[in-house]
């Protein structure tokens, strides 16, 4: 049974794969508003992704735009989300590398580890940053074209969550110890065995020590 240790770089790779499915998924799913003005509350389905390009039935466009284009003043900006986009990306690359050296027979543990910090440090980044922009994970209220008082609260999908999951998995596989990958020993054996100068009488199969045969005493000629 094989060393499950001898395996160890296959964790920056899962851990890739999740910073990446993170990346194709949308950070923010659907948009709650309370009208208080007029006590009502409604839905609004909008995929956010990391990237900050959001889709909202036959809308769409960057994040500095959304506000413009629903009515509410959010203040939101694309930087924090082109920023975790790069820092996230660099990350899930780093644990892919990772992985294939590993792969190779020179698994660094310690990019291991910051594959791992990499995704979880700039998506706790990407969370601060916008929550004090525009809280869309706390929420907030706003007053709308109308001047009516509008709460609001995005919800979060799986592009801020997946992050934290293969940061983790990149993270467990810098602390586990891979194993040593030993040689089969036929060939070890192999390589300690000298090879044999032992030569024989092509007539009698005596062993020779010389140009003739010490039994027969047949002229021999290798």
């Amino acid at each position: 049974m094989a060393n499950w240790r001898n395996y160890t770089w296959v964790f920056p790779i899962i851990g890739a794969i999740f910073a990446l499915i993170s990346i194709a998924s949308p950070v923010f799913g659907n948009l709650t508003l309370y009208d208080v003005y007029w006590d009502d509350s409604y839905t609004i389905p909008i995929d956010i992704w990391m990237v900050g390009y959001w889709e909202a039935g036959l809308y769409e466009g960057w994040i500095n735009e959304l506000s413009s284009v629903i009515g509410l003043p959010f203040g939101a900006t694309t930087t924090p989300f082109v920023l975790s986009f790069i820092g996230l990306l660099f990350g899930a690359i780093l644990g892919i590398g990772t992985g294939v050296l590993g792969y190779r027979g020179d698994y660094r543990r310690i990019f291991s580890a910051l594959s791992g910090i990499l995704m979880i440090s700039f998506t706790i980044l990407f969370i601060v940053w916008v929550e004090v922009e525009w809280s869309p994970f706390s929420g907030g209220s706003v007053l709308d074209e109308w001047d009516d008082l509008i709460e609001y609260q995005f919800d979060p999908d799986f592009g801020v969550i997946g992050p934290f999951i293969g940061g983790l998995i990149c993270l467990a596989g810098a602390f586990v110890h891979p194993g040593e990958r030993t040689m089969p020993l036929a060939s070890k054996q192999s390589k300690l065995m000298p090879t044999s100068t032992i030569k024989y009488c092509h007539e009698c199969g005596g062993e020779a020590t010389g140009k003739f045969c010490a039994r027969c005493g047949t002229s021999l000629k290798f």
